[in-house]
């Protein structure tokens, strides 16, 4: 409308098609000069100075795809210049998810070291001088069943007095347990072991009672584990020197090489790839999140919007600079990964940084989704962590997903990470190509939770428009 007059009425995006314009101020102008209304001028440095013919455009120059194209491009630019004006943030966001595989993998799955326990040694000799069993002789069997134990140092061997005395050691948290070791236990374990006795003096003598604070259930077991281990490996020793073959303490089950792994995996092994997988989808769900509502709240959406450009442009352009700073998240949290930790790669790693990037799109694609469905930056928040934590605990990121009851198992499948994760895993620990079901199912679980988070954007947006 000019001077009281309408000049035309469509929406902006169709004025822009119809005028072959780029920008709406360039179609108001082009009306403006189709008016011949005497009374309104446009100023008169503006009519000295201004060209008609420049403002004339060749219909066929332009499609209307290129214009959507150089809007993006524009917006793209206009949202990297706001994200490199806050660089702290940038780095932040950039370095995050580094950080957080750094410290699950130091504070997770490693097995515990230097555990207190305590020894009560009733066979009264002294240790100190003790390296190893020389020969076949029932003396100082003790010390070489202690030290075996405490060898690689996941033991810490601490000498109490009696049972109340280690219970106080137990009460003040200085040990987790204590040994005890009856009277002549040399003698005992020696005939024991060679079969030279088989009394109950002899079997209750050679016997090592062990008492533990089974309160963290890890750290119980791994000591069971350590001390059967020394156990084993100081009986081999003693029958190596006596020029006996141990393999009559081995137990009728043998277990083989493993088929996939090795056996001094570890559990950090196993936590890596979800942890990478699963913050990556977070934190790209919340960057992208909060770029669009802050973009809706200080005006730049709307102001957008008016000038023709379309909810999709805005999205594209948003996601273009997201996706560049999730390729270096990436790139440093494999880093970390392989290079700082060792954890194995197997197969290959250039397969699992693509579905890793794929799981951030879809973490964006949820972000997106949510920004739309709320106005306010803490309720986008709540929601986003009310559908990321959930996933993070049921779908086996953190630990396997058979510990869940039946019916959980299978709701479990249906969630965002959980066939991702275990693609991941699939790759990297046993070494699995595209062609095995359970890599390829990930990839295809995660398009397809792309393509439901876009669809739900769509619609959200045209009910709430």
């Amino acid at each position: 409308m000019r001077n009281g007059v309408m000049m035309t009425e469509e929406s902006p995006a169709r004025l822009l098609e119809i005028n072959n314009a780029n920008m709406l101020e360039d179609v108001v102008l082009k009306y403006c000069l189709k008016d011949e209304v005497p009374q309104i001028e446009c100023g008169p440095e503006t009519a000295e100075t201004f060209n008609p013919a420049m403002y004339k455009q060749d219909e066929n120059t332009k499609s209307s795809q290129t214009r959507s194209i150089h809007r993006i491009g524009a917006l793209t630019i206009k949202n990297l210049i706001v994200l490199m004006r806050n660089i702290g943030f940038l780095l932040f966001t950039f370095g995050s998810p580094a950080l957080i595989v750094s410290i699950f993998c130091f504070a997770i799955g490693s097995s515990p070291k230097d555990l207190g326990m305590g020894v009560i040694n009733n066979e009264l000799v002294d240790c100190k001088n003790f390296t190893e069993i020389t020969s076949c002789e029932p003396i100082q069997l003790s010390c070489a069943f202690l030290n075996k134990l405490a060898s690689d140092r996941k033991i810490k061997l601490i000498t109490v007095e009696n049972v109340d005395h280690a219970l106080q050691k137990v009460d003040r948290r200085k040990i987790w347990g204590y040994i005890k070791i009856p009277p002549n236990f040399s003698q005992n374990i020696f005939d024991r072991t060679l079969g030279r006795s088989t009394s109950n003096t002899t079997i209750f003598g050679s016997q090592i009672d062990v008492r533990l604070d089974m309160a963290s259930i890890s750290i119980g077991l791994s000591i069971k584990k350590f001390i059967f281990d020394a156990y084993q490996s100081f009986t081999i020793n003693l029958l190596s020197k006596c020029g006996v073959k141990a393999t009559g303490l081995d137990t009728p089950v043998f277990f083989e090489d493993p088929i996939y792994g090795s056996e001094d995996s570890e559990f950090t092994y196993f936590v890596a790839p979800g942890v990478t997988t699963g913050f990556l989808f977070f934190m790209s769900a919340l960057t992208c999140g909060l770029a669009y509502i802050i973009e809706k709240k200080d005006g730049m959406l709307h102001r957008s919007l008016i000038a023709g450009v379309t909810t999709m442009e805005i999205m594209v352009s948003h996601f273009i600079p997201q996706f560049a700073v999730v390729i270096g998240q990436a790139v440093l949290a494999f880093v970390i990964m392989f290079v700082v930790f060792e954890i194995p790669q197997t197969g290959s790693p250039v397969l699992a940084f693509f579905l890793v990037l794929l799981s951030s799109v879809c973490g964006m694609a949820m972000g997106f989704m949510a920004s739309t469905l709320f106005d306010e930056e803490k309720s986008a928040m709540l929601m986003a962590i009310a559908l990321i934590f959930p996933n993070f605990l049921l779908a086996g990121l953190i630990w396997p997903i058979e510990s869940l009851p039946g019916t959980m198992q299978k709701i479990s499948l249906f969630l965002p990470g959980t066939l991702a994760c275990e693609s991941i895993r699939a790759i990297l620990l046993r070494g699995w190509g595209f062609s095995y079901f359970t890599v390829w199912v990930g990839f295809v679980s995660t398009s397809g939770w792309i393509s439901v988070y876009v669809i739900a954007t769509y619609i959200i947006y045209n009910i709430r428009k």
